[in-house]
């Protein structure tokens, strides 16, 4: 029980925060009318009562009417008709870390886009200048400065997703 508990929480804080990363990350490179897309779609999954998504995911993966069987019942090859996907634990395991990912998301990618607005583009680009690619100019220039903020959110992620688990 306690190994479920501590793997679930690790394997939906690292999930959040890699996603909500790549979100901010996106959400930096679009033009702003897509981020101001982005940004409201987040705030409406936000707002979203954490009943009525683990009602629509219920839907999503229901065996009869699902919505993710007949998608990928579509690929050539793939028979997923009448699945159900909490029959097995670790296919049930999934489902469940979607929902909570999904429902966390929106805080990680709304703080760290914050985080990313104070990083300077000149010494992003000072960096590329002096022959860094773009991975060793964000881990050397942009996560240094966004590090504090990326420690908050995975703390405050993991004390979240670790009181879901276990009232949930």
């Amino acid at each position: 029980m306690v190994f479920r508990t501590v793997l679930f929480t690790a394997v939906c804080v690292a999930l959040t925060v890699f996603c909500g990363l790549g979100t901010a990350l996106l959400m930096r490179r679009v033009s702003p009318w897509v981020r101001a897309v982005i940004a409201a779609v987040l705030v409406m999954v936000w707002a979203m009562p954490a009943m009525v998504a683990a009602s629509v995911f219920r839907w999503l993966f229901d065996a009869d009417f699902g919505v993710v069987n007949w998608v990928l019942s579509r690929l050539p090859g793939v028979d997923l008709a009448k699945r159900n996907w909490f029959t097995d634990p670790w296919q049930g395991f999934a489902v469940i870390v979607a929902v909570v990912v999904w429902g966390s998301l929106p805080f990680a990618a709304i703080t760290l886009r914050a985080a990313l607005a104070q990083v300077l583009p000149e010494l992003e680009e000072s960096a590329v200048l002096d022959g860094a690619r773009p991975f060793q100019a964000f881990r050397h220039v942009t996560l240094p400065v966004i590090r504090p903020i990326l420690l908050m959110v995975t703390t405050l992620t993991a004390i979240w997703d670790f009181g879901r688990c276990c009232t949930g």
